[in-house]
């Protein structure tokens, strides 16, 4: 996750860039401002699971405000963050206890 976390976070930051009904705030300007924090953070701390699960959260989000999106690129994005999320929740109820943050585990 370490090495995959920060090349996803520049892959959102390019695609919130390229987005210009974003950068003029059209449907959604909370949840693209959202998109571009967690986007920037999950660069700078790329072990912090909470961050990755608010992005793909946020873009699942403004992904459903612009519905129908004819773009591929968006559409594919949309359901890897899905995927993301599902397999998030599929670990947390196996575990049967709450969230993991990586960083936290690390230090003990």
């Amino acid at each position: 996750m370490t090495a995959f976390t920060p090349f996803w976070a520049l892959a959102a930051v390019f695609s919130i860039a390229g987005d210009t009904y974003g950068l003029i705030g059209y449907k959604g300007p909370i949840y693209m401002a959202l998109a571009w924090t967690f986007s920037l953070l999950l660069f700078l701390y790329p072990r912090r699971t909470w961050v990755l699960l608010a992005l793909a959260g946020a873009t699942v989000a403004l992904y459903a405000l612009r519905l129908p999106v004819a773009s591929n690129n968006k559409t594919i994005t949309a359901v890897m963050e899905g995927a993301i999320l599902l397999s998030a929740a599929v670990l947390y109820l196996r575990a049967g206890r709450g969230p993991i943050d990586r960083a936290a585990r690390s230090k003990s």
